[in-house]
């Protein structure tokens, strides 16, 4: 956690921002739990802070690269960018909102690689979604 944090404070100083207790509380939580609903986000660092401090938190966040927002139906989740955290894969169910981890696929790593070298895309970064019913919802409904 101390190289993350570090790496935080330095692109946060590349931009001439503060290094706040907002902003680590926030990004603390987002490293203990790499992927959250923004609700989840604001129940995990209240009442440290409050909550428009998360949501400009995350606002900033998202502007500078330090996080990705990723939209599941009309709530999104938040997640630490690559620069942070070890690119992973997730499905989500549109049942429940339960996020499922994906183990790494190898082969879809070397597929997107070849199509960015393809087109000529350097450094390229990808999110991969993929949205189900979970095993637990799709047996609740056959009962």
């Amino acid at each position: 956690m101390n190289d993350a944090l570090q790496t935080l404070e330095s692109i946060l100083r590349q931009h001439q921002l503060h290094v706040t207790k907002p902003r680590r509380t926030v990004f603390a939580a987002l490293y203990d739990q790499p992927l959250r609903y923004i609700g989840e986000l604001i129940r995990a660092t209240t009442p440290s802070i409050d909550r428009v401090s998360v949501y400009r938190t995350v606002e900033l966040f998202e502007r500078l690269g330090i996080v990705r927002v990723i939209p599941v139906g009309w709530k999104h989740k938040i997640e630490l960018s690559d620069t942070f955290n070890k690119h992973h894969h997730h499905a989500t169910c549109r049942q429940c909102g339960r996020v499922i981890d994906l183990p790494e696929n190898h082969t879809l790593e070397r597929l997107i690689a070849s199509i960015a070298a393809e087109y000529h895309i350097h450094n390229p970064s990808h999110v991969l979604e993929i949205q189900g019913i979970c095993t637990h919802c799709a047996q609740t409904k056959k009962s």
